[in-house]
């Protein structure tokens, strides 16, 4: 098979992307429905008033086709797949164009191809698609292929399906033929052919840069949509050292570079040692010319993942320019400091709905992401670096090229601090109550005091330092004379208690605040978390309720308070207090809550909880999210031994802790009765999808970016 070409590197990174930020999340949630008003504006459609009435799935891969580089004039940017399909075997049969269709029985596809089908039962084959455009159908982007047990798989991502982004996996002959189905035939392969990314940009680009007009006179935009190379364009002028003439040289590197010997235009021996040489060898052979745009054309694809994270110009370059220093991962790093969210890398949605704010202010947001170059800088050097003086600059000259672009005057409003998420003012929104009343004494039971003046509720017994005691176990749920761990493969569908949040001004701000602070502990907790979390309105396992009062006694307050593992129905239950604390302490308040779902009890509980029993396991230190005051937070042990745990009970290995036996449970959508969902042994829920791509069921989870395959 041929390598990929650079538009099928680009549309496939962009496809997979687009999955990465969206999958978990249903058409009528957001980020995702505002999303679909973005791909509708993209194409030139009108963004539907209702989702629920609108097929979006042909503009979805019409905007991905677009995005990537496609013009107009090589593919039929459309809302219905039979237009563009249509099309695409004109082009086929007068062997045209760069986006054929095929019949699926004579031609097998490739990474970059479309897979189109028949949709809601239709009999279409590929002659009366030649003529037709109005019939229900279906297509996808091939991403991927595969081989499991001996079987070929095309693995496709397509919009809409299951109301979200998802994926799927086509089987294929051993000819590589897609493997016909009786319902819903599959109709055409639609074949990508396009090798640049944006041909006419490029030449451009190529008369831009034989010209070499003075940097004063030349900005590497022009009236024909070119920003994206005018960008790439930009930081090959930062990073290029030139000759006497102005044409870009090789330049070598000193040894505390890192780079390796020698680059062209940032792009080092080191990292990307084909593409540098390549330039090398273009440089000594007289075509400068060809090597810059060439440098270009590498930056611009290589910084295309983070260029997609904003619809804003400046802060793209900003990124771009970051993701080129400094790899995706440190621009992921960069943007998610200057947001204030958790810092793992991995842009999801939690990322993207604090960036799509933050956008609103775009000269304070490319302040911070410039704050935020600088921090990650120094993780590694300080201003004894050689290379801190250059870096500086370069940091502030990519700032004020960004500013550039930003369009509209400066006011006030830009210049306003960017909010940090998870931290949010009970007095203002989203927590604006309409009749505020004065809590109520919830009575002086034992309480855990986790710092002054706050208590937690879910393990309301046991005390701050009973006996100046330090265990050093996890410490798991007993009360039952059993310990309850989740079984494999466990779910907890959850919603929100709807009549609770009616108290607030805006009761859609408070949930959505709420589930932001929800997913970012859930992802605290990673790989580590034995269950993952689906939202879920009809067959749920436990409700998020917002409490309208505060819980406070003598000892303190209630920030919120959750369960343990069973099968009946739940609540977590969050008090307005909480919204008080700073934003990290919102976060692990919520991380410690959800330790106790996991089935999991206050460090001290072997101590000073014995009316409710509880066993240890594992070997920790004092320092755990499940402790108290300053010693309370999540550990990499505390992850370790979770996962430990878990693993040994599901493989059979681990039956009893100290005499105490262990049972699995499964929750109440289950079954929806208690007694039968206690399980002993192993049981698989068969509700998944052949390659993992979650329950069929309605699934709106927040992960930031891939979290190891766990949803929330």
């Amino acid at each position: 098979m041929s390598a990929a070409t650079p538009y099928t590197r680009k549309l496939i990174a962009l496809t997979l992307a687009e999955f990465d930020a969206f999958h978990e999340i249903q058409e009528t949630e957001e980020p995702l429905r505002s999303r679909i008003d973005e791909y509708c504006t993209a194409i030139g459609i009108t963004p539907p008033d209702d989702i629920d009435d609108f097929p979006w799935s042909a503009t979805f891969v019409s905007w991905c086709i677009k995005t990537a580089g496609a013009m107009p004039s090589e593919f039929k940017f459309s809302a219905a797949h039979a237009v563009f399909v249509k099309a695409a075997i004109a082009n086929a049969d007068a062997e045209t164009g760069v986006f054929r269709a095929r019949p699926v029985d004579v031609y097998g596809p490739k990474v970059g191809d479309l897979i189109h089908r028949n949709r809601s039962g239709g009999r279409i084959k590929y002659d009366q698609a030649r003529s037709r455009a109005d019939y229900a159908s279906h297509s996808a982007i091939v991403v991927e292929l595969i081989k499991k047990d001996g079987a070929g798989f095309a693995v496709t991502i397509g919009g809409n399906e299951g109301n979200s982004i998802r994926r799927q996996r086509v089987p294929l002959t051993s000819d590589g033929l897609v493997r016909q189905t009786v319902a819903n035939p599959y109709i055409s392969i639609v074949e990508n052919l396009k090798v640049d990314v944006v041909s006419h940009e490029m030449a451009l680009a190529d008369a831009r840069y034989e010209s070499r007009e003075p940097d004063e006179t030349r900005v590497w935009i022009d009236n024909t949509g070119s920003l994206r190379m005018a960008m790439a364009g930009r930081i090959v002028d930062f990073e290029a050292r030139r000759d006497s003439q102005g044409r870009i040289t090789v330049y070598p590197l000193k040894p505390e570079d890192g780079g390796g010997r020698y680059e062209v235009a940032g792009i080092n021996e080191r990292y990307h040692k084909e593409e540098c040489d390549q330039l090398v060898e273009l440089i000594r052979a007289g075509r400068q010319a060809e090597a810059e745009r060439r440098a270009a054309e590498f930056i611009a694809l290589y910084t295309d993942g983070p260029a997609g994270w904003t619809h804003n110009a400046g802060v793209e370059f900003y990124l771009r320019d970051s993701a080129f220093n400094r790899g995706p991962g440190g621009a992921a790093w960069i943007l998610q400091k200057a947001l204030g969210v958790p810092t793992d890398r991995q842009v999801g949605p939690i990322t993207l709905a604090a960036l799509h704010d933050a956008e609103t202010r775009p000269r304070a947001l490319l302040d911070a992401l410039r704050a935020a170059r600088e921090t990650y800088e120094r993780l590694k050097r300080d201003e004894h670096s050689i290379f801190w003086k250059g870096l500086v600059n370069r940091w502030n000259k990519a700032r004020d090229y960004a500013l550039t672009l930003l369009e509209g005057p400066v006011d006030a409003h830009d210049r306003a601090e960017i909010p940090v998420p998870y931290r949010f003012d009970p007095s203002v929104q989203p927590f604006k109550l309409r009749a505020p009343a004065d809590a109520k004494d919830q009575g002086e039971p034992l309480v855990h005091i986790i710092r002054e003046g706050v208590r937690c509720d879910t393990d309301a017994r046991g005390h701050a330092t009973p006996d100046g005691r330090s265990p050093l176990e996890i410490v798991v749920d007993a009360s039952g004379g059993f310990i309850p761990l989740w079984a494999p493969d466990t779910m907890l569908r959850w919603r929100f208690h709807e009549a609770s949040f009616l108290a607030f001004d805006d009761p859609q701000k408070a949930k959505t605040a709420v589930e932001r602070l929800f997913a970012a502990a859930v992802l605290e907790w990673g790989s580590a978390a034995p269950v993952k979390f689906t939202k879920n309105s009809d067959a749920w396992d436990f409700e998020i309720v917002m409490r309208q009062n505060d819980n406070c006694n003598s000892h303190g307050c209630v920030l919120a308070s959750a369960y343990f593992p069973d099968a009946g129905r739940h609540e977590l239950v969050l008090y307005p207090k909480i919204f008080e604390q700073e934003g990290r302490e919102q976060v692990e308040t919520l991380i410690h809550e959800i330790g106790h779902i996991f089935g999991l009890r206050h460090f001290f509980a072997q101590v000073s909880e014995t009316a409710w029993p509880s066993e240890i396991f594992g070997s920790h230190r004092r320092f755990s999210i499940m402790n108290y005051g300053e010693d309370s937070r999540l550990t990499a042990e505390d992850k370790a031994d979770l996962r430990k745990l878990y693993q040994l009970v599901w493989a059979g290995k681990l039956t009893h802790i100290n005499g105490t036996p262990i049972k699995l449970v499964k929750p109440y959508h289950a079954t929806g009765r208690v007694r039968e969902s206690l399980v002993v042994g192993l049981q698989r829920e068969a509700d998944f999808d052949p390659i993992g791509a979650g329950p069929k069921s309605s699934v709106a989870g927040y992960t930031n970016g891939r979290e190891k395959g766990s949803t929330i």
